[in-house]
């Protein structure tokens, strides 16, 4: 190893060629001896990262058991925490010791760069992660799974049936000629928006004869609907109105507007003069089976998408980071060298969460190391006096700069020993 250093000179030399843009940018991938994994390494890795996170997030809120909901927490804030602790022990350690090297801050900035974006990208795919995910909590997951707490009914005939007698009801299947009336609905308007129910009856129609009326005497099955109506209600359009096959019933979880839906029931009865004692509200449609498994697979090709999404955009944005950090070494705001090492006490934290910057402090020590035992070697090959001749304090061998051809440089051995 000590060849090499005479060679070169100086350990800066072997570090200018690792921090060539032939290994950081976009040129080295024409070079067919270079492995696609040295360019695209830490890039696929940023990816799969990011994309863990991501589905963790997602999992916090949609999680199918509540103790896998808190396991992918604490997974990541625990990730959190380390990714965060890394970066904070480099910083402390540098500026906390107080023993400055040359270009410590150079090293510092170079090795600081994809620590501070581990915990850039961890917390930006917590949160866009956690935001996807409640957003399909709401939509999606927190219906599907009441529903599959309920219970599913088939043939069920609301002038025979009551309200409450399938009170637990999910999903139900109405019977042959069974409707929504849909020119004599209620409604209720509440901060802009419009809240519409319309009856689901034998026939698709409210008749007025009392002998018509459900022979339990109470209306209790009401397809309803957000902003699908005008007020007062004689054009329903919510759900799968215009579809003449659609004869089921998906029961509505929106906890949230089932008062307001419940006004309209009451501003429906006064208007036409009916009774509805135990009502019930679905969102109409024609397979509410169907309906609800759609829910599941809609969320979950979401997620597909939004994984998708993510590998090219942080797999380019790692590239350009990489590529920017190499701009930064070649401008000498960043350098490879002078690599910091932990302070007495810290280092078997160094050795859990900066294993990379460890072992390239080690390395460089054993380079040092290694160029005084070259030296020394180089040294007792000599002949007896060689170097005490013509010896000068700005050469390393005396006599060997004369003897050396014209246009050959000499290697500076102390250079490459104290650098």
């Amino acid at each position: 190893m000590w060849t090499t250093i005479l060679e070169h000179g100086d350990l800066k030399n072997d570090a200018a060629y690792y921090l060539h843009p032939n290994n950081y940018g976009f040129k080295a991938l024409t070079m067919r001896d270079i492995p696609l994994s040295a360019h695209f390494g830490r890039a696929t890795r940023n990816v799969l990262q990011f994309q863990m996170w991501f589905c963790l997030a997602i999992l916090i809120c949609c999680a199918p058991y509540p103790f896998m909901e808190w396991l992918a927490l604490t997974i990541v804030v625990i990730l959190l925490v380390w990714h965060s602790a890394a970066l904070v022990l480099l910083i402390a350690s540098v500026v906390l010791v107080k023993d400055y090297k040359p270009g410590i801050w150079k090293s510092l900035f170079y090795w600081s760069w994809w620590l501070m974006y581990a915990v850039i990208f961890c917390v930006l795919a917590a949160a866009l992660g956690g935001y996807l995910g409640w957003y399909l909590w709401l939509n999606n997951v927190r219906t599907y799974r009441t529903i599959s707490s309920m219970q599913s009914y088939k043939n069920i005939d609301p002038a025979i049936v009551p309200g409450d007698q399938i009170a637990d009801a999910g999903l139900v299947e109405f019977a042959e000629l069974v409707d929504v009336d849909r020119s004599r609905g209620g409604c209720f308007m509440h901060a802009g928006d419009t809240y519409c129910v319309a009856p689901i009856t034998h026939g698709g129609k409210v008749i007025d004869n009392l002998g018509d009326a459900p022979r339990f005497g109470s209306y209790d099955y009401f397809a309803v609907g957000i902003n699908c109506c005008n007020c007062p209600n004689q054009d329903f359009q919510c759900g799968e109105w215009r579809n003449p096959l659609a004869s089921g019933g998906v029961r509505s979880t929106d906890f949230v507007s089932r008062p307001f839906y419940r006004l309209a029931v009451d501003e429906w009865s006064a208007q036409w003069l009916k009774v509805s004692a135990h009502p019930i509200f679905f969102e109409w449609t024609q397979d509410p089976v169907h309906h609800w498994k759609t829910l599941w697979w809609d969320a979950l090709h979401i997620c597909i998408l939004a994984l998708s999404f993510i590998v090219p955009v942080i797999f380019c944005t790692s590239l350009v980071l990489d590529r920017l950090l190499q701009f930064f070494v070649d401008s000498g705001y960043a350098s490879r060298l002078n690599t910091p090492g932990p302070p007495r006490g810290l280092e078997r934290s160094w050795r859990r969460l900066l294993p990379e910057i460890l072992e390239q402090h080690l390395e460089e020590k054993r380079q040092q190391n290694a160029g005084l035992m070259g030296y020394d070697s180089m040294a007792a090959c000599l002949p007896p006096g060689a170097l005490t001749q013509q010896r000068s304090p700005s050469i390393g061998v005396g006599g060997a700069q004369a003897q050396q051809p014209p246009g050959v440089r000499q290697p500076d051995v102390i250079a490459g020993i104290t650098a």
